[in-house]
């Protein structure tokens, strides 16, 4: 697997386009760059794969008694400076061979022995590092160049997995279901390969489809299963969407619904969401699936308001699902802001905006009264009307994705970054009547986030991939 350099000279950047960049995915989908870190994508890439080697070592040496070990290497990269603590705490030899489990206690940290001698060995493939207390660990080259990160290299990984967005339709105009990447039912079922192409295209993506499934109950229980298996919340492990007569939840209804996120008053609201569409009759009128990608929503917020950007990533928003009234009650209730972002790569005084996106919370809906100080009240209102504006101003841009659902096809997309809607529907012109029922039927489930993206690395390390994975919406940058 080729090895990504540890630093590129931001001047290296200047020579790739930013705006009109076009990388092609799988399944040659044309996808729009996020300007400069799909720049930073692009050139780490080309640089990475230049050599399918692992890289060679010219030399190491301890630095000092205080615990540097420096690694110089033949690729012409940054020298690699390690902790001697580090490598002593993260040595491969502190690893159970059968769990994967660190078998070191963190307490034994106290008594960490000093670095003794360094040596290449291998032909410059290991490094062979000799302690005080006359032990000696060996650290594959490979391994090490994958852990060396100097603080540009830690912001370039970090750009590299910034996931791409859709190409906008026409001005004014939508992105239809023939941009999204489309899988088949049976294949999925069949192929572990399939299911590999079509995680990492969700991954990218952030939505795909999968057509020719039977339109029978349960069905998208068998899909989930492709990757983990659905997620229990207070919904059971599957619930149907249909308009109910006295609804527990305004998706069961016939009103639109504005774009948003599910069930982020929970402490880890789900990552995936399926929905299989059962039934979509020719008499129903209005009911297209809407969409918009949050992180690009978010980057825009940054780039066209950027006070307000700041008070959405400062300011915890409360949401909550309060609701007695309900064959199993619900009272949750959890306060986190709506963009989170990971400013670890990032230098002292850096401002307030910068640090990658790593999570995205929207749901106006379930939202309950800030609990937060009078000062910052006002800030927060109007930072949320900055989002809205900059919501409307993407529509108008041709960023939305819109589409009516067919019976047999299950959308699929990842609930910590694609905001999902409705268009309002009516059955003969009878909107909320009880006929509409039968004739709209959607039935879905969620899946969580950390168990798609081990199914997504665990498909990567067979078939290939692993230098390619997007941020998801984990809160983690990387």
């Amino acid at each position: 697997m080729p090895i990504l350099l540890s630093y590129v000279h931001p001047k290296m950047l200047t020579r790739f386009g930013v705006s009109q960049c076009l990388w092609r995915a799988p399944r040659t989908l044309f996808l729009r760059t996020r300007r400069l870190s799909e720049s930073r994508r692009q050139c780490l890439r080309s640089l990475g794969s230049a050599s399918s080697q692992s890289p060679v070592l010219v030399h190491a040496a301890a630095r000092d008694e205080h615990g540097k070990v420096v690694v110089s290497w033949t690729d012409g990269s940054a020298r690699s400076s390690f902790s001697a603590r580090w490598l002593w705490y993260n040595a491969p030899n502190h690893v159970d061979k059968s769990t994967g489990q660190r078998s070191l206690g963190s307490n034994a940290l106290a008594a960490a022995p000093r670095v003794r001698s360094v040596r290449v060995v291998d032909d410059c493939r290991e490094v062979h590092v000799s302690w005080t207390d006359e032990t000696t660990f060996v650290f594959p080259a490979e391994w090490l160049k994958r852990q060396a990160f100097s603080d540009e290299g830690l912001e370039l990984e970090q750009a590299r997995a910034a996931p791409p967005t859709l190409s906008p339709g026409p001005r004014g105009g939508r992105i239809g279901a023939a941009a999204i990447p489309t899988f088949d039912y049976s294949t999925l079922l069949a192929s572990d390969h399939e299911v590999w192409r079509w995680l990492v295209a969700l991954d990218e993506v952030g939505i795909t489809l999968v057509r020719g499934a039977p339109c029978e109950s349960r069905i998208v229980l068998r899909i989930a299963d492709r990757i983990c298996g659905p997620m229990q919340t207070i919904y059971g492990d599957m619930f149907d969407v249909v308009a109910e007569p006295q609804p527990i939840n305004l998706a069961y209804a016939t009103v639109a619904l504005e774009l948003h996120c599910d069930l982020v008053y929970y402490e880890t609201p789900p990552g995936l969401q399926l929905l299989h569409c059962r039934a979509f009759d020719a008499c129903v009128a209005g009911g297209e699936s809407t969409f918009m990608d949050g992180f690009l929503i978010a980057e825009e917020l940054r780039r066209r308001r950027p006070a307000d950007f700041a008070t959405l990533t400062r300011v915890p928003a409360t949401f909550q699902k309060i609701h007695y009234a309900r064959a199993s009650p619900a009272h949750i209730v959890a306060q986190r802001p709506h963009i989170t972002l990971d400013r670890s790569a990032l230098p002292s005084g850096a401002p307030e905006t910068a640090g990658a996106v790593t999570g995205v919370f929207w749901a106006p809906p379930f939202e309950g009264p800030l609990r937060v100080p009078a000062r910052d009240i006002d800030a927060y209102f109007s930072a949320h009307v900055a989002w809205n504006a900059t919501v409307a101003e993407l529509e108008a841009e041709g960023h939305l994705v819109e589409f009516r659902m067919e019976p047999g096809t299950i959308s699929v997309f990842n609930n910590r970054r694609m905001l999902h809607g409705r268009r309002s529907f009516s059955v003969g012109g009878a909107a909320g009547a009880e006929t509409t029922r039968d004739a709209r039927v959607l039935q879905g489930c969620y899946v969580h986030i950390d168990e798609f993206k081990s199914r997504l690395l665990t498909l990567c390390s067979r078939f290939g991939g692993l230098d390619r994975i997007c941020r998801v919406g984990n809160q983690q940058a990387r």
